[in-house]
């Protein structure tokens, strides 16, 4: 019950299945949380996949938080995260598509590549309510002109939405040609917020 007030929670680094899920559960229940960063690295050890699913399966049950980082670096052993490509995407669409109170969404270091980018391009499409106001994607594989027009287009402000997204980060990623082409067209959107 202690973990259940806290409104900030920095560097949880989750060790094997059980690691996970108690932490899924004690952050999804805590209803006061609004600051949430996690590390995972090599140092946490098992199955990623399974273990992000039993962690997402709890936090996304929680609707209070409003900066969320996710971070590929194992403070043990000083290596980037390369567990599934994709996560931690997979499983936290649900969280992106429910949490309209997510102002903040960090993910740095990690393998997540085109197929991430194409889940959290389609999760932003289906939520027109979402508050996200800055998105980090840094040095996470992302190698694809696609997958990042994508995701552009989910950000391009349209006639339904009140474009909140005043920062984007997408460092140490190969962005195309035709990628920076779709980032200067919602540049150009005079609804576009991005400083």
């Amino acid at each position: 019950d202690q973990y259940n007030k806290f409104r900030r929670i920095s560097d949880v680094f989750p060790r094997g299945y059980a690691g996970w899920k108690n932490a899924g559960e004690i952050i999804g229940s805590n209803t006061s949380l609004c600051d949430l960063n996690i590390c995972c690295g090599v140092g946490n050890y098992g199955d990623a996949e399974q273990n992000l699913k039993v962690f997402f399966g709890g936090i996304n049950r929680n609707q209070s938080i409003e900066r969320l980082g996710f971070r590929g670096w194992d403070p043990i052993t000083r290596t980037r995260w390369d567990a599934c490509e994709g996560a931690p995407f997979l499983f936290m669409v649900p969280l992106l598509q429910s949490n309209c109170n997510l102002k903040m969404l960090c993910i740095s270091h990690c393998r997540i590549g085109n197929t991430g980018v194409s889940l959290l391009a389609s999760a932003l499409s289906s939520c027109i309510s979402h508050r996200l106001e800055r998105i980090e994607l840094h040095a996470c594989s992302i190698l694809d002109d696609e997958s990042f027009e994508d995701l552009v287009e989910a950000l391009t402000p349209n006639h339904e939405q009140q474009p909140t997204l005043t920062e984007l980060d997408m460092g140490r990623n190969k962005i195309g040609m035709n990628g920076c082409a779709s980032l200067a067209s919602m540049l150009s959107n005079p609804n576009c917020q991005l400083r």
